[in-house]
C-alpha cells in the first residue's frame, strides 16, 4: 500500500478557524464507526493488519497503533492535521495523509476510520470499494486476470471476466473451421443441395467481414468433414458418403482448395483410414488429422498420407490442436460414447505422453493451443458454454452461445473465434 508521510506531518492547508477541528479521537477498532461490515480490512504499508490503539488519553491520537501526546502546535501526527490559522494540532483529519495505514479521511466528518481509499491498501487479489471502503475480492489491472480475460467492473465489483462479442453474417451450417495466414475459413454445407453442396466461407478480422466462395468439390455427397489450412490451401477430408446402396460410411477422400480458384477443389491423396469422428489441425508445414487411436499427416508436397498409431488413445470427436511441434488432445468420446478429460501431448513419430485431465470430460468440442502450450477448451456436449484453461483447470467467462461449439481459432493478435452450429461467431478481440 502506498505509505502516509509519516508519524509527525504537516500539511499546508486553508485555515478552516480555531473552532472547526472534531474534538472527538476516532481510533481504529472494534467499534469504528464503519456502515456495514468489513470483510477485510486494508492494510498497512509493509502489508501486516493495521494497528489499532484502545484507550488513549483526552489529549492523545492514535498515529499507526500508538497512543501519541497532541502537541500544542503544528507539526502535527497521524490522527490529527494542523489549523494553520490557529497554529495547533486539531484531531482528526482533512486529507488522506492525515490517517494510519489502514485507514481512510471521512473528510465531510473529518474522522479517520478503519478502512481502504486506495487498491494498493488491500491484499492481492482484492480490490478497494471506494463507497464503502472495504477490500472485496477482485482485480484491479488486467495483468491479474487469466487471458484473454480482462478486469471490468460487474454489478459494482471488478472481475476478471471475457468481453465475448458476436459477428453478424455468420453462416450456418458449418461442418469445420480452420486458421489461414490472416482469415479464418469455415466449411459449410448447403443442405438444400442434394447432393450436398459446399462453400467455403472466410472471415477477416482485418476487413470485419465475411466473403462466400461456393465449391464444386469432387463426390460432394459426404457429410461433416474436417478442414485444415496449409499455406494458402484448404485441406477438406474424411467425412461420410452414401454407397451405391444409400449406406452412409466414412471415407479417405480429400481435397484442397487453393484459396483464390472459384471454380473448386482439387484432389489430394486418399487418406489411409476412413474417418468420420475426426479432428484436424495445421502447424504451417504439415496437416494431421487424428481419432480412434490413429493420425495421419501430410505435406503439401506428399504423395501420400503418413500413419502413427496411439493405440491408446481410441477416441472419437477429441479436441485436437497445434503449437510449434507439439500436437495436443483433449477429451473425446470413449467406446461406449462417454466423454472423457484426459490431455496428452503427441509427437509426430508416435509417441504420447500424458499431461493431466480436464476438470469437465468433454467430446466434440474444440481446442485452441498457445505457443506455450497453455490449452484453451470450448464446449463440448455436455459442455456447451464453458471455456476451460489447461493447465489449471481455471473457468473462464461462459460463450453466449445458443448453438453447439463447431471450432475455434486463434488469430497472430491472440485473439479468439468461436464458432457454434448455430450461425454464430464470437470473438473478444474490441
Amino acid at each position: 500500500m502506498t505509505a502516509k508521510y509519516g508519524l509527525w506531518t504537516a500539511m499546508v492547508v486553508a485555515s478552516f478557524g480555531a473552532g472547526a477541528g472534531l474534538s472527538l479521537l476516532h481510533c481504529s477498532g472494534a467499534n469504528a464507526d464503519i456502515p456495514g461490515d468489513v470483510p477485510d480490512a486494508s492494510l498497512q504499508a509493509d502489508g501486516s493488519e493495521p494497528r489499532t490503539c484502545t484507550a488513549c488519553g483526552e489529549n492523545q491520537v492514535c498515529s499507526n497503533g500508538q497512543c501519541t501526546d497532541l502537541p500544542a502546535q503544528c507539526p502535527c501526527p497521524l490522527g490529527s492535521y494542523c489549523d494553520l490559522g490557529a497554529n495547533r494540532c486539531v484531531r482528526g483529519c482533512i486529507g488522506e495523509s492525515h490517517c494510519s495505514d489502514g485507514e481512510y479521511c471521512d473528510v465531510e466528518k473529518r474522522t479517520c476510520n478503519l478502512g481502504c481509499d486506495k487498491d494498493q491498501e488491500c491484499k492481492t487479489g482484492e480490490f478497494c470499494k471506494r463507497d464503502v471502503h472495504v477490500c472485496a475480492p477482485g482485480c484491479r489491472t488486467d495483468d491479474e486476470c487469466v487471458k484473454p480475460a480482462i478486469c471490468q467492473p460487474q454489478s459494482g465489483n471488478r472481475v476478471c471476466a471475457v468481453p465475448w462479442r458476436a459477428i453478424s453474417g455468420t453462416p450456418a451450417h458449418v461442418e469445420s473451421v480452420t486458421m489461414g495466414a490472416s482469415c479464418l475459413y469455415a466449411l459449410t454445407s448447403e443442405e438444400a443441395k442434394r447432393p450436398l453442396g459446399y462453400a467455403i466461407s472466410a472471415y477477416c478480422p482485418s476487413s470485419k467481414a465475411w466473403t462466400i466462395n461456393r465449391l464444386s468439390v469432387p463426390n460432394a455427397g459426404r457429410a461433416v468433414p474436417q478442414i485444415a489450412s496449409l499455406g494458402s490451401r484448404v485441406y477438406i477430408a474424411g467425412g461420410i458418403v452414401e454407397t451405391d446402396a444409400g449406406v452412409p460410411e466414412p471415407t479417405t477422400r480429400t481435397t484442397f482448395w487453393n484459396g483464390t480458384d472459384t471454380s473448386g477443389t482439387q484432389s489430394a491423396p486418399l487418406m489411409n483410414v476412413a474417418r468420420r469422428t475426426h479432428a484436424m489441425a495445421s502447424d504451417g508445414s504439415l496437416v494431421y488429422a487424428f481419432d480412434h487411436g490413429t493420425m495421419e499427416v501430410l505435406s503439401a508436397s506428399a504423395s501420400e498420407w503418413a500413419l502413427r498409431k496411439f493405440s491408446t488413445l481410441d477416441l472419437a470427436h477429441p479436441g485436437f490442436a497445434s503449437a510449434g511441434d507439439s500436437l495436443y488432445v483433449t477429451g473425446g468420446l470413449d467406446a461406449r460414447g462417454a466423454p472423457t478429460g484426459q490431455v496428452w501431448k503427441l509427437t509426430a513419430n508416435g509417441n504420447a505422453n500424458l499431461l493431466g485431465t480436464l476438470a469437465k470430460p468433454r467430446g466434440r468440442h474444440a481446442t485452441v493451443a498457445k505457443p506455450d502450450g497453455t490449452l484453451y477448451v470450448f464446449g463440448g456436449d455436455a459442455t456447451r458454454r464453458s471455456v476451460e484453461v489447461f493447465p489449471g483447470g481455471r473457468e473462464l467467462t461462459p460463450l453466449p452461445n445458443s448453438g453447439n461449439v463447431i471450432g475455434a481459432v486463434l488469430t497472430k493478435n491472440a485473439y479468439f473465434y468461436v464458432v457454434t452450429d448455430a450461425g454464430e461467431m464470437f470473438t473478444n478481440e474490441p
